[in-house]
């Protein structure tokens, strides 16, 4: 068994750095930099959304999800359309986004996805009744 004399150890912790966003210049332009890189991206973001959302006649919200309510209000949303018209229902849901894209699958109605920020969006078209020749 060894015994040890008591040592007393101290560690010194580094001095800290007051930095202060009204005095110091480097650290204002950094910020003023990050600021407007996250501003940049936010944009090109934006801009790659607006790119691909198809263009929409109508526009259908559902916010919450009661089955089979949801199902039905879309279903009287898309009887409202005509000709190759599409509908554009928006939701924070993603699970009732899913719910009405497999619907939409089961009625052979075209269908699209997409996703910004916080929000889902499902665009459904009606197909144009063709004359039988």
């Amino acid at each position: 068994m060894c015994i040890s004399p008591k040592v007393n150890l101290s560690v010194k912790q580094p001095a800290r750095l007051k930095v202060s966003s009204t005095t110091d210049p480097q650290y204002q332009s950094i910020l003023n930099n990050s600021n407007d890189n996250v501003e940049r991206l936010q944009v090109q973001r934006l801009q790659a959304f607006i790119d691909r959302e198809p263009e929409f006649d109508k526009t259908f919200a559902i916010e919450q999800f009661g089955y089979p309510t949801h199902l039905l209000e879309f279903k009287q949303a898309l009887a409202q359309l005509t000709g190759d018209q599409t509908l554009k229902v928006n939701s924070q849901s993603a699970i009732l986004i899913d719910d009405l894209a497999a619907s939409c699958r089961i009625l052979n109605l075209p269908v699209e996805i997409l996703q910004f920020r916080r929000n889902h969006y499902l665009y459904a078209s009606q197909p144009t009744m063709r004359a039988n020749p």
